[in-house]
C-alpha cells in the first residue's frame, strides 16, 4: 500500500520536520511547465491553484469550466503543440480567469468537471490534514535531548501487510555519530583523537 501523498511528505522530510518541530513557514517557489501551459500553478482570488490538464478532454473541460470555451476554438490553442508554442499567451488568458474566484472554489468546480486541480496548501496546512493522521505517517519522539521538547518526523510512505514501520530513535544531534562513522571507515581511536586535536572533526 503506497500513498502518493505520504511519498510527497517523505521526499520533503527535512522541511516537514522543520515545520512540525520548529514551526517553520517555508515559502513557495512557484511552478510552471513550459511545454504544457495547462499543467501549472495559477494565482486565484485568494491563493494558488495547481491544475494538471494534460489531456485534450481535460483542456476542453478546463476552458468550459472557466467560462472560456472560446479558447478551445482559438487557432492558437487548438492542439498540444500550438498551446506549447503559445504558452505565454494562453497562461495570461487562464490567469485572468482564475483571478475571479477563490482557490477552494476552483478546486471544487474543476474536480467536478474531471479536471485534476487542487488548492496549494502550505506545509503547515498540509500536515494538519486529517487524512495524514489516519495514515499514521508521523512519529513523535517525546522530550528529545538538545531540543527541549518533542520532535515529529515522517515515517515511510508505504504500508506492509506483515509489519509496521517504526522509528526507534530521534535524529541524532550534530556530531553524535562522528566516532562511530569514522571507526566504520577504518580510523582507530587514536586517529580520531588526533583529528579532534586538530579541530578537523
Amino acid at each position: 500500500d503506497v500513498s502518493m501523498l505520504d511519498t510527497a511528505f517523505v521526499l520533503m522530510g527535512s522541511i516537514v520536520t522543520d515545520v512540525m518541530t520548529a514551526g517553520a513557514k517555508p515559502k513557495a517557489h512557484g511552478n510552471t511547465y513550459a511545454s504544457i501551459p495547462t499543467n501549472a500553478a495559477f494565482d486565484t482570488k485568494d491563493g494558488t491553484l495547481y491544475i494538471a490538464a494534460m489531456q485534450e478532454h481535460h483542456v476542453k473541460n478546463l476552458c468550459e469550466s472557466l467560462g472560456r470555451s472560446d479558447l478551445c476554438s482559438d487557432a492558437r490553442y487548438g492542439t498540444h503543440d500550438l498551446r506549447s508554442a503559445n504558452a505565454a499567451e494562453l497562461r495570461k488568458e487562464l490567469q485572468s480567469a482564475f483571478k475571479t474566484r477563490a482557490a477552494a472554489e476552483w478546486e471544487e468546480v474543476l474536480n467536478e468537471a474531471g479536471v485534476p486541480a487542487m488548492r496549494v496548501r502550505t506545509i503547515p496546512e498540509a500536515v494538519a490534514e486529517s487524512y495524514l493522521a489516519s495514515r499514521g505517517l508521523f512519529h513523535v519522539f517525546k522530550d528529545v535531548p538538545g531540543v527541549n521538547g518533542n520532535v515529529t518526523v515522517p515515517l515511510v510512505p508505504f504500508k506492509l501487510s506483515a509489519c509496521e514501520a517504526r522509528a526507534t530513535r530521534p535524529p541524532p544531534t550534530l556530531g553524535a555519530d562522528t566516532d562511530e562513522v569514522l571507526h566504520s571507515l577504518g580510523y582507530s581511536a587514536q586517529d580520531v583523537a588526533r583529528l579532534r586535536e586538530r579541530a578537523i572533526v
